[in-house]
Order: C-alpha cells, then sequence, then structure tokens
C-alpha cells in the first residue's frame, strides 16, 4: 500500500468513527464505530472485550493477546495538563516487553513513527485520564 492510499484510508476511517470536538473518548464507541466501518467494507470484525479488572496485569495481559492474535491494539489515555509526551492520545501498540526486572515498554505507533513507551507511565496515563481509557483490538 501506498503511503497516498494509507492517508486515504485513514481519512475515511477518520470520517467513519466521526470524534467529537474533544476526539474520541471511549472506547466502546470506537470500537462500534470500526466494527461498522468494516461491516460496510464487507469486512468481518469484531472486537476484544475484556471483563477482568483493569489492572497492570491484566492489561498487559490482554495486549499480549491482541499481538498473539496477530492483532495491533488501539490504546487510549485520556491524561491532561501532566508531563506525560502522549496525553490525551490514541496509539497504536505493536509490541510488548518485559524483562527479568519487571521493567515493562510498549512499542507504538504515534504521528507516523514508531516509539518505545514504559507501559507502568502508560498504564496510569490510561488509568487515571479524565475518563479511563483503554486498549481494544479486532478479530
Amino acid at each position: 500500500m501506498s503511503q497516498n492510499d494509507f492517508l486515504r484510508h485513514m481519512d475515511a476511517l477518520y470520517d467513519a468513527i466521526k470524534p467529537g470536538f474533544i476526539g474520541e473518548v471511549f472506547v466502546m464507541h470506537f470500537k462500534d464505530a470500526v466494527e461498522n466501518y468494516a461491516r460496510n467494507k464487507n469486512v468481518t470484525l469484531s472486537g476484544v472485550i475484556s471483563d477482568a479488572a483493569f489492572t497492570l496485569d491484566n492489561t498487559a495481559n490482554y495486549i499480549k493477546d491482541g499481538l498473539r492474535a496477530n492483532s495491533p491494539v488501539a490504546t487510549l489515555n485520556t491524561k491532561k495538563f501532566s508531563d506525560y509526551y502522549y496525553e490525551w492520545h490514541w496509539m497504536t501498540i505493536t509490541k510488548y516487553y518485559r524483562d527479568t526486572s519487571d521493567n515493562r515498554w510498549i512499542a507504538v505507533s504515534t504521528w507516523g513513527e514508531r516509539r518505545g513507551i514504559d507501559y507502568r507511565v502508560h498504564f496510569d496515563a490510561m488509568k487515571w485520564g479524565w475518563v479511563e481509557g483503554g486498549l481494544m483490538y479486532f478479530k
């Protein structure tokens, strides 16, 4: 896919999601909009919902489940007016890493680049934003 084709696709997806004045701040609205967009393109996609408590370990397991299913994981945090560089922002998680000292990192696609982020910091931004952020992947 060329860069121009990808940008056209992303513009169409943006139009389908219809973020409001402050963006799309609810994971379930995002899920429904992506499923509707896919259905209109004759593609079957279903968002995977977890009923596990929103904890560091449970969300890490959810991310790993999505990545094992070969699905990048959308992530939203609604942290605002903080020193978190990625505040109030959707990103796509493409890798999760945890070392033997329990340091946890995610690789994300954001603003057209791949970035590495401390997962504990990102989790706090999801958990303690203006509204609780979250994660979503599709099968």
